[in-house]
């Protein structure tokens, strides 16, 4: 059987076999140039100054986020402040001009350093 009889069949059954693969094919070109712009637009100086701003701000807020190193030099000093001034309270503060003036605020004062101490603390990671 010559060939020419042979392709001229084939092709018209891919052909009549599905039609609907042309709006397929159709729509993944259209999708192919949608995606061909929005990488142009994206390429534009504007939008890569965009980009790069808001990654240095993301950027800055990770790493204020994380920076807590100052956590236990205010905690520690704050807790034994707290305990040093209720030690010296109970021991001689009728003695100290300015903490019998106080009267009983001094186990306030004690109490309020050690719990701002154990508040800053939970801040630590």
């Amino acid at each position: 059987m010559p060939e020419s009889k042979v392709r001229k069949p084939a092709k018209s059954k891919a052909s009549t076999k599905n039609p609907k693969k042309a709006p397929a094919v159709k729509k993944a070109a259209e999708e192919k140039a949608a995606k061909e712009a929005s990488e142009a637009e994206a390429k534009t100086p504007e939008s890569t100054e965009a980009a790069r701003k808001a990654e240095a701000k993301a950027e800055r807020h990770r790493r204020l986020a994380v920076d807590r190193t100052w956590v236990p030099w205010v905690f520690i000093p704050l807790l034994v402040i707290g305990v040093l001034w209720l030690v010296v309270y109970y021991i001689a503060g009728m003695q100290i001009p300015f903490m019998a003036a106080l009267g009983d605020w001094n186990i306030l004062i004690g109490m309020g350093c050690m719990a701002a101490s154990f508040a800053v603390a939970t801040l630590w990671k």
